[in-house]
């Protein structure tokens, strides 16, 4: 009897251990933002949650880690955008999951053409060569 007294006094630590361990830890939301193209990481873009004002960029592998107890109820969506590439908004049912990755696709933009002309004095470029030699001190006096 005394034997199994002893051994539940033993193991009352260790589990009050586990169950505050487990309790205690946070749970990680992992985001990983990838090019559509060749599944390469895109650094340095926005994972931003509107409703709790919550984001971060990404490290050099496309990877942003959030804290889910940091998130709000009120959030409904994740907005994952980077210069060139086009805006994804993730709903949240995705985020039962631990890791989400997001493939963005390239957003092109057409440029007009342009022409750069001059109407002033038009020089071949010997005499702008010389031209510029001539200004070097009215440009950058000493």
């Amino acid at each position: 009897m005394n034997l199994i007294r002893r051994t539940r006094l033993l193991m009352l630590p260790l589990i009050i251990q586990c169950l505050l361990t487990k309790g205690l830890a946070q749970e990680k939301l992992i985001i990983q933002v990838l090019n559509v193209e060749n599944d390469q990481g895109i650094a340095f873009a926005n994972v931003y949650f509107s409703s709790s004002d919550l984001g971060k960029t990404t490290d050099l592998n496309g990877i942003a880690v959030f804290n889910k107890a940091d998130l709000s109820e009120k959030d409904e969506s994740c907005e994952v955008s980077f210069i060139g590439y086009v805006t994804q908004k993730i709903p949240i049912l995705l985020f039962a999951e631990d890791t989400i990755v997001v493939r963005l696709t390239s957003a092109l933009v057409n440029l007009p053409e342009i022409q750069v002309s001059s109407t002033s004095n038009k020089l071949n470029g010997r005499e702008l060569i010389e031209e510029s030699i001539k200004m070097i001190e009215e440009n950058f006096p000493q």
